[in-house]
């Protein structure tokens, strides 16, 4: 069994480590298994995470600029209680709206984010032509 660098054992192998660190910037390539655990991640655009462990991490992102063409695999495990900045949340909102279906839960998400105008207005500015 893998032992962490607190000693503590690990069910998985990974293939980098990184727990609690700050200020982390995600490089525009792809993370295989890696454990990111307890850390403040402030860049992640063009980074690709596949099967990473982000658990009790922070995106403490306030630029759209700095998160384009991020792409994660997510389960439960490997996000529990990660906090996400204003910004990245209302992103994520943002996909979830642009998508088709659950009309009704698709308009709760508009309004949550201040209505149509304002959800225009983000798109407008984020992703041109819409």
């Amino acid at each position: 069994m893998p032992v962490l660098p607190n000693g503590r054992s690990s069910l998985r192998s990974w293939t980098e480590i990184h727990i609690r660190e700050d200020n982390v910037v995600l490089e525009p390539r792809v993370y295989r298994d890696a454990l990111f655990r307890e850390c403040v991640i402030t860049k992640c655009s063009g980074a690709t995470l596949i099967n990473c462990c982000l658990a009790e991490s922070k995106f403490d992102i306030h630029r759209v600029e700095d998160m384009l063409g991020f792409t994660v695999t997510m389960d439960c495990g490997s996000f529990a209680n990660v906090e996400l900045s204003d910004q990245v949340f209302d992103h994520l909102l943002l996909l979830l709206i642009r998508g088709k279906g659950n009309k009704e839960k698709r308009l709760k998400l508009i309004e949550a984010l201040g209505g149509k105008r304002k959800v225009a207005e983000l798109l407008n500015a984020y992703y041109p032509g819409h």
